[in-house]
């Protein structure tokens, strides 16, 4: 799959990409790379919209958030939630044995001193 819209440098502007009216997910990668860094749910789009979208970084070394603001006279905007999600373990725990952290049942970090 290729981009939409690629290699948009920091503070640079780009053009504007048409799509179908529809319901689309919005991925943002860093250029070059194929490692997701925000994943949307589906969202809604309307004939005739026009949007801008915001990429920017709140508290977190790699993933980002998006904010997706409307073009028009009322100057509405939304948030897009990010499905992704990073975390770090530190165990100051009393037990004596390395820790093993699952998530949803699966084991995603082992050995943790």
């Amino acid at each position: 799959m290729s981009p939409t819209i690629g290699g948009v440098g920091y503070g640079s502007p780009t053009g504007f990409a048409t799509l179908p009216v529809g319901s689309f997910e919005l991925r943002v990668t860093p250029a070059g790379s194929k490692t997701v860094i925000f994943d949307s749910l589906p969202h809604d789009y309307a004939e005739r919209g026009q949007f801008e979208i915001v990429v920017y970084s709140r508290e977190s070394g790699t993933l980002v958030n998006v904010a997706l603001l409307s073009l028009d006279s009322s100057g509405t905007g939304t948030i897009l939630n990010n499905l992704l999600a990073q975390f770090k373990v530190v165990n100051v725990s009393q037990v004596a044995s390395p820790l093993n952290v699952f998530v949803n049942g699966t084991l995603l970090l082992s050995n943790i001193p």
